[in-house]
């Protein structure tokens, strides 16, 4: 725990990726998950719920007499949201609102908004920082900036204290190898198979290992107060190139990986590098773990995974 007094916190999406982490993390405390899909769950010592984002009256009740709100729950896929964009709208936009509005209905001080690098779009200018212009280039990222300023929003109008992360690309054991390229060159690696190579692979990513992203949702719910209505960066304060990474996973799986090679999809970006002081300043985290620290970690999850046939 990161100063916390046994406090009562709502998690969104908590049977995620993040959310299984941050949960771990967050233990001590008395936590619900919410997810719409699944009202069960292993972490011990957490209520799990099934309520959908969409449900506002749900929310409200789920909500009554929480210290604090941790909104990971959304729809994710750069990819899918450019065929989607009305679903996106809705699950993360309308959804977000929501979610406020439970808050704010019920006077939950405490606000953690899982937003995105999306958000910047195709800004080359290097290394993206909070107060760079937001163009996003995909209905994703644009659902991600409107949740960050409907936060902004309901902390200068309504007291709350919301703080929006804008996490960069997030990676580590657990994870759906289909979920980001470090997680599916991990998983290649460890069952010997071929990653998905898109483009050229000279595109470039900040990456970010969870127990860090962990450690930021954590310290965000500490510091609301002082980081009440900002977008902060969560990203490694580092670029690798997606051959990087293929690179670290054929030295992991002491093997040569042969990629299947696609087109790049619509929606992706050239490249992307946090600025990663803000979030030193306002809520004191940095991240800990490397890049090759992070992808062994993954690596052995996948490896061990897959010897017990799961």
């Amino acid at each position: 725990m990161f100063g916390f007094a046994m406090e009562k916190i709502i998690i969104t999406g908590g049977s995620g990726f993040i959310g299984s982490h941050l949960m771990q993390r967050l233990e001590g405390n008395q936590i619900t998950s919410l997810d719409r899909s699944n009202a069960h769950g292993s972490q011990k010592g957490v209520n799990y719920a099934k309520c959908d984002v969409l449900e506002p009256k749900r929310l409200e009740k789920f909500t009554k007499g929480a210290d604090a709100i941790i909104h990971l729950a959304a729809l994710r896929s750069i990819k899918d949201s450019v065929e989607m964009p009305l679903e996106y709208n809705k699950v993360n936009i309308d959804g977000a609102v929501n979610v406020l509005e439970a808050a704010r209905k019920n006077d939950v001080r405490k606000f953690v908004f899982a937003s995105s690098s999306a958000v910047y779009g195709s800004n080359y200018s290097l290394p993206q920082k909070e107060g760079s212009l937001a163009v996003p280039s995909n209905p994703y990222g644009l659902s991600k900036l409107a949740g960050e300023n409907y936060c902004r929003i309901y902390s200068e109008n309504y007291g709350i204290e919301a703080v929006s992360l804008r996490m960069f690309n997030v990676y580590g054991p657990g994870q759906d190898p289909k979920a980001g390229v470090a997680a599916a060159f991990a998983y290649a690696a460890a069952k010997n198979t071929r990653p998905i190579l898109y483009g050229s692979g000279k595109q470039a990513r900040d990456f970010v290992y969870i127990e860090d992203v962990a450690q930021a949702f954590s310290l965000a719910l500490k510091n609301s107060k002082k980081a009440k209505g900002l977008s902060i960066n969560i990203g490694g304060g580092k670029s690798s190139t997606v051959n990087q990474i293929l690179e670290i996973a054929q030295q992991l799986a002491e093997k040569k990986l042969d990629p299947e090679k696609k087109q790049i999809f619509l929606g992706d970006v050239r490249e992307t590098l946090a600025d990663i002081s803000l979030a030193k300043k306002s809520i004191g985290w940095t991240p800990k773990t490397g890049l090759e620290e992070g992808m062994k970690k993954t690596f052995d999850f996948y490896r061990g995974a897959i010897s017990v046939g799961k």
